[in-house]
């Protein structure tokens, strides 16, 4: 519940990885919070958290070991 079809996207960009909310029924928040406004490319950081509708769908931006 809470998480649309499309709901969200990730893309890189000139080296930095953007999230845009596609204009969802009930948002995309950043770092626990913060709901972004939809159609924004919005960029993450290494620590940064998203969740998609409720804090029960959250996401870590983290970086891979190895």
């Amino acid at each position: 519940p809470g998480v649309s079809g499309k709901h969200c996207s990730l893309r890189w960009r000139g080296g930095s990885l953007f999230l845009t909310d596609l204009g969802s029924s009930f948002g995309t928040f950043l770092n626990g919070q913060n709901k972004i406004p939809p159609q924004q490319p919005t960029a993450l950081k290494l620590g940064d958290t998203f969740a998609l509708g409720s804090q029960r769908q959250t996401f870590r931006l983290e970086r891979k070991n190895g």
